[in-house]
């Protein structure tokens, strides 16, 4: 049986189990060369250029960790957990409180305020890195469960 090389195009005579193996190359070197190829694509967030192997062509989005994080987690104003350049985690403390305030201090789906410090943070899209104020419902904890267990 014979092969073309897919990267330097000679051909090559390969066994029947090599063939049944895939054999694509006719050296190791030629291997090498094949498999280290890259394909350029452009970042959605910043719209540099980045360098990905075949394979995950489909999958890359981001050039960096950072961008990605921005896209998917939002920065500064937008995202309450995200602070000083890094993503900080949940929501607590004090900036819970403010949440609270600016939100009404009632639950938005029932109007419920007897006792404030009971509400509960819903993330719309279910993903709790979520932070981005479009992204949070200030809810009481029986909308809450209902809102998570689809029953609406």
């Amino acid at each position: 049986m014979i092969i073309h090389c897919e990267t330097c195009g000679k051909e090559k005579k390969i066994e029947p189990w090599q063939a049944r193996r895939g054999a694509k190359y006719c050296s190791k070197s030629c291997s090498d060369k094949g498999r280290s190829k890259k394909i350029t694509l452009t970042c959605e967030c910043c719209g540099e250029s980045f360098s990905v192997r075949p394979y995950r062509k489909n999958l890359a989005r981001f050039c960096s960790y950072s961008c990605r994080a921005r896209v998917f987690l939002g920065t500064g104003e937008d995202n309450l957990a995200y602070k000083h350049g890094k993503y900080c985690g949940r929501i607590h403390g004090r900036d819970l409180k403010k949440l609270r305030i600016n939100m009404g201090n009632a639950c938005q789906i029932c109007g419920y305020n007897e006792f404030p410090q009971v509400l509960e943070i819903h993330h719309v899209n279910i993903n709790d890195r979520d932070q981005q104020k479009k992204n949070l419902l200030l809810v009481c904890p029986t909308c809450h469960v209902v809102r998570q267990r689809n029953l609406k």
